[in-house]
C-alpha cells in the first residue's frame, strides 16, 4: 500500500527566518543583505559571468535540411 506524502511547505521564507534570528541575535544585522542577495539570485538567477578563461563562441551558419531529411 503506498501512502501519499504531503508536501513540506516552510513556514517562513529563509530572509524571514534570517531577520527573525537578527532581532533575537543569533545572527548579525549584517548578513541579512547578503542573505537577501542570495534569496534574490535564488528567485531570480544570478547574474551571467562567462567563465574564466572562456571566449566567447563565434556564430555558426545555419545548417538548411532539405524535406528529404537530407544535409546538403
Amino acid at each position: 500500500m503506498h501512502r501519499k506524502i504531503p508536501k513540506f511547505t516552510p513556514r517562513w521564507s529563509t530572509l524571514a527566518a534570517a531577520r527573525h534570528a537578527a532581532e533575537h541575535g543569533w545572527i548579525g544585522s549584517d548578513a541579512l543583505a547578503e542573505i537577501g542577495a542570495e534569496k534574490r539570485d535564488d528567485e531570480h538567477g544570478p547574474t551571467k559571468v562567462d567563465a574564466p578563461g572562456a571566449e566567447p563562441m563565434a556564430s555558426r551558419p545555419t545548417i538548411v535540411v532539405d524535406e528529404s531529411g537530407a544535409a546538403p
